[in-house]
């Protein structure tokens, strides 16, 4: 935990539990690493609710920890299942309820069980779809968002030893029958793996780490010298943002897009490298709910404008007006209150 501080004192920790060795191992460990510090940890189980006893095991994942004095809470997915998809699916339902969750409750860190071999597989699989540095490094350790800090302290540990932990304690744990499911990429890359095994994937991993390292640290430099961002929310990049590399200016428009669009996901890198493109000559696209306007080398990077119901009586509650001045002009911008400054409607006084 000590590459994450600072924490507050005393620390409050929420673990996303699975039932399975991995997760249920480290739910144990973050509780006695609160405990000592005066804090405590809550788990957090998600019942996606896609087999008949899936709430069974729930309920009894979390009777068994609040037996050792861990606070346990089923967060049940109760919306409508798609037709497929549904590993896609109910991964977004995950983090949706357990970031909910931890927002109700002011809860500043999220724990997932992640672990070494998880990182190997995910650094397969991108690699196969040719993804670049930001992608062939895989999970982070840590990612920022809006109320919670998402913290995986297990990935340089292989799951063999986070397994071996809870034999050692008599603890048993629940297999996901989907975890053995061939329909599924990951099931099947972790059986070629474990037919297979590649000793030089670790140094893999971390050469592709050091190198998104480097490259974020690149796109920083480069906005800091180059970008300046509106209070209405859209982002202008000077001509010489475009003398930098090409990797740099593609991570560039990716976390530039992300940050205007409000999406949870970057574009793909074909289509980031096809802006990256077109944007040598003057014109305008359309990408990840942004609007991208180039002239001259310069960008203007704004979000996408939909068109919207009207506003209904009384529908005015819930927002906030931010009313300022620029350039001897007075405006005001409707957003939503609380939550992600989305930009409904914006006026010249």
């Amino acid at each position: 935990m000590a590459p994450f501080a600072p924490f507050e004192r005393p620390p409050t920790l929420a673990v996303a539990t699975s039932g399975g060795g991995d997760s249920l191992a480290l739910c144990l460990l973050a509780a006695e690493w609160a405990a000592e510090r005066g804090g405590a940890a809550f788990s957090l189980i998600v019942d996606h609710g896609l087999r008949p006893e899936s709430r069974a095991e729930a309920d009894g994942v979390a009777a068994r920890l609040a037996g050792t004095g861990i606070c346990a809470v089923v967060l049940p997915w109760l919306d409508r299942k798609p037709a497929t998809g549904i590993q896609a699916a109910a991964r977004v339902a995950r983090y949706r309820l357990l970031m909910a969750w931890c927002r109700d409750h002011r809860v500043l860190h999220l724990l997932l069980g992640h672990q070494r071999d998880d990182q190997i597989e995910t650094f397969v699989m991108r690699r196969r779809r040719r993804s670049g540095p930001i992608g062939l490094a895989a999970m982070r350790p840590v990612v920022e968002r809006d109320h919670v800090r998402i913290l995986r302290p297990c990935l340089a540990l292989p799951g063999a030893r986070l397994r071996a932990t809870l034999r050692a304690r008599g603890w048993t744990w629940v297999e996901d029958p989907s975890n053995q499911d061939p329909r599924f990429e990951r099931v099947r890359v972790r059986r070629e793996l474990a037919a297979s095994p590649d000793a030089t994937l670790p140094a893999s991993v971390a050469a592709a780490e050091r190198a998104r390292h480097a490259l974020c640290a690149d796109v920083t430099a480069l906005l800091a010298a180059n970008a300046r961002f509106d209070p209405a929310g859209c982002v202008s990049l000077t001509a010489l943002w475009r003398y930098a590399d090409a990797a740099t200016r593609e991570a560039t428009l990716r976390r530039v897009l992300m940050a205007v669009g409000g999406r949870d996901r970057p574009p793909g890198p074909a289509a980031l490298a096809r802006l990256d493109r077109g944007m040598n000559r003057d014109g305008a696209w359309t990408l990840a709910g942004c609007l991208i306007q180039s002239r001259g080398g310069r960008a203007v990077i704004r979000r996408e404008a939909r068109p919207r119901a009207p506003l209904a009586a009384g529908s005015l509650a819930g927002h906030r007006s931010v009313h300022h001045v620029q350039n001897g002009q007075s405006r005001v911008t409707l957003a939503a209150a609380g939550g992600h400054a989305k930009m409904l409607a914006t006026s010249n006084l």
